[in-house]
């Protein structure tokens, strides 16, 4: 049994399977859970504040908290998850540009800019501004020059670089140039945000192949555990058995029984995909998704 994500080609994850004995009821497993981070360093509530010094041509960040961040993965926290290093800072005066190399190091023990610890993601590794720059020192403006592009982030048209590469634990980016508008200023800050996808780590922890008080076609069941420190969304993965019966997990009104429903994970947690959404026909287990059953290409027999 693998799951994988449907548009790639590579497994996704290394999964431990265990077969469920007996008739029992899915249970919150505990498979050897990545380390978590202490309290005062949760990743979706650290930014980082940078200061730049264009007389002293310094550049240095730090973490700073906040409540603001949404949207993708975050992973602040210079010096713990990731660290900012910059170099070559320099400041040409006739064209009142700032630059410095800057490059973004991977501490988690997990991947960066991919889900499947191989595949970049479209995203790559993001640093998001969650603001402009501004001036604490001097008269006149500062404006981020060469940005990557503009999203949504925190708000509206925020300027990031983009890193397009998957940073394994401890591997240092590539640098790339910032260069700032800096006209009559000796010291500036921003805020950002290093946003990244992280290496996924699900594991299928329980299996019901045999059950014996449903028929297979309506009491089959896998266990699905977020070993990981992100919540995952299964839409768009997909569900391989030995015999190559494959299925894409799509969530809608008749495979999870809601409109608009969504099938996360939890980092910590775990959902229950079966053949069957009906606890009173399918041997009394809560179950998330329902997969196709029965002949034809969409379908997965566990028992096979």
């Amino acid at each position: 049994m693998r799951i994988f994500r449907a548009n790639t080609r590579t497994l996704l994850v290394a999964l431990a399977l265990a077969s469920a004995c007996g008739e029992s009821v899915p249970f919150a497993p505990q498979p050897d859970p990545q380390p978590s981070l202490p309290s005062t360093v949760r990743p979706d509530l650290i930014a980082l504040q940078c200061t730049v010094n264009a007389v002293a041509r310094s550049f240095g960040c730090a973490p700073v908290k906040s409540s603001s961040a949404n949207g993708d993965y975050i992973v602040g926290g210079q010096g713990i998850n990731v660290l900012l290093t910059s170099s070559n800072v320099s400041y040409d005066v006739p064209t009142q540009t700032l630059g410095a190399d800057v490059t973004v190091q991977n501490l988690l023990p997990d991947a960066l800019g991919t889900i499947d610890g191989t595949t970049l993601s479209a995203t790559g590794v993001r640093v998001f501004f969650d603001s402009d720059p501004v001036l604490t020192s001097g008269s006149g403006s500062v404006s981020v020059q060469n940005a990557d592009g503009q999203a949504t982030f925190t708000n509206t048209n925020q300027d990031y670089f983009q890193y397009s590469q998957v940073l394994a634990p401890n591997a240092v980016s590539s640098s790339k140039r910032w260069l700032f508008n800096l006209s009559n200023g000796t010291t500036f800050s921003f805020v950002v945000y290093v946003s990244a996808p992280v290496q996924s780590r699900l594991v299928v922890s329980e299996v019901m192949a045999n059950p014996q008080v449903a028929a297979d076609a309506s009491g089959e069941w896998i266990e699905i555990y977020n070993a990981g420190r992100t919540d995952v969304d299964l839409a768009g993965w997909a569900i391989k058995s030995n015999t190559n019966q494959s299925i894409t997990i799509a969530p809608d009104a008749t495979t999870c029984g809601s409109v608009g429903c969504t099938l996360i994970v939890p980092k910590g947690g775990y959902v229950v995909l079966s053949n069957n959404l009906n606890s009173a026909t399918n041997g009394g287990v809560p179950v998330e998704y329902q997969w196709p059953d029965g002949t034809g290409p969409a379908q997965i027999n566990l028992a096979n």
